[in-house]
């Protein structure tokens, strides 16, 4: 019969082994889903034309995974929105156009209600988004007394309701409003807003129809971000991100084995 063998370590012994252990293969102190700037970056789908992916990120993702000049989106999933909040305007994203560096975009405010409750102009023309040459910008008049009719086939009139009295307002195609024998200081405010000049095409007399014009939006192009570079990491297996640290303000590709290789498309 063999004598049985048996071991017994203390505490400190055993913790002892476990550090000198530990100096051969490091353990992560948090899971590798939880600490991967790779996967913390992937391209999230907010519906049909919808990919948020760089120079875009969305909201809820770290701030290196899109570009910082106003690329941040809001992916309202439950309610099947993607919102771009830039220059104190709220937009409704329509279609991201990622290859040709579009957005299709919708002013928020006017989406439900060709009323909205402020008034802004449309202010986006400024590096690094600039409108396309699909758009035209056309004046929206509220508080107006009423239309002549010798006008009623070159503006569109609608109301808009306030303290249970109804206002007229004007629709405009374009911003030359003397062209049309108007002047902006017959109505209370004046209001620019650019639309796709190929909706002008289905416009009618009707409200709805203004409303279908405006709801098509307009589009918006982006200057090349990290085009090159970003292209490049991408084929290398890579995501694109950007580094926007007090010392360093450039592209950054993203890896999946954790390494970032800043300023280079080579992960």
């Amino acid at each position: 019969m063999n004598p049985s063998v048996s071991f017994s370590f203390s505490p400190l012994l055993l913790i002892l082994l476990l550090l000198f252990l530990s100096s051969f293969f490091p353990i992560r102190a948090v899971d590798d889903d939880q600490d991967n700037p790779f996967l913390d970056c992937e391209p999230i789908d907010c519906g049909k034309n919808k990919i948020i992916s760089y120079p875009f990120r969305e909201r809820n993702q770290p701030d290196y995974c899109g570009h910082p000049q106003g690329f941040v989106l809001d992916c309202k999933s439950n309610l099947d929105r993607l919102l771009w909040n830039i220059k104190s305007q709220s937009f409704l994203v329509l279609e991201i156009k990622q290859s040709a560096r579009i957005l299709k975009i919708v002013r928020m405010d006017i989406w439900d209600s060709i009323c909205p409750e402020t008034y802004s102009n449309t202010t986006l023309n400024s590096t690094p988004f600039n409108y396309t040459q699909k758009d035209i910008n056309t004046t929206l008049l509220y508080n107006c007394p009423n239309s002549p009719e010798s006008l009623a086939d070159l503006v569109k009139t609608f109301h808009c309701p306030a303290n249970n009295v109804s206002f007229n307002g004007f629709f405009v195609s374009g911003t030359d409003l003397g062209s049309y024998k108007l002047s902006s200081s017959i109505c209370e405010v004046s209001v620019v807003v650019p639309v796709l000049e190929d909706a002008l095409k289905g416009l009618t007399i009707s409200e709805s129809s203004i409303g279908k014009v405006l709801q098509h939006g307009f589009e918006v192009e982006w200057n090349t971000m990290d085009e090159e570079e970003c292209g490049a990491c991408i084929d290398s297996g890579g995501r694109c991100g950007h580094n926007s640290s007090t010392d360093q303000d450039k592209f950054m590709c993203l890896c999946p084995d954790y390494r970032e290789a800043y300023g280079s498309g080579e992960p």
